[in-house]
């Protein structure tokens, strides 16, 4: 039996003030089709496993949702 292959997983740093951040993760997945895993996870670098991550929130996008998402983001930015 061949493992599945790793998919790439884009992130950014959303809030990182020394001791706590908050990531974003996109992650390609086969269902919605051409659709990505879309979830938020925190950070306490003073926690007891400060390297382990909370999971915040997790949705499963259309292309079409990441877009609209993409431009709230930029409409909120613009002004």
């Amino acid at each position: 039996m061949n493992p599945k292959p790793v998919t790439p997983v884009q992130r950014a740093v959303l809030f990182d003030n020394g001791d706590f951040c908050y990531y974003a993760y996109l992650k390609p997945v086969m269902s919605p089709e051409r659709g990505f895993a879309f979830y938020l996870t925190s950070q306490w670098r003073s926690a007891l496993n400060p390297q382990e991550e909370q999971f915040r929130f997790k949705a499963c996008l259309e292309r079409e949702g990441l877009k609209q998402l993409r431009d709230l983001i930029e409409r909120a930015l613009s002004k």
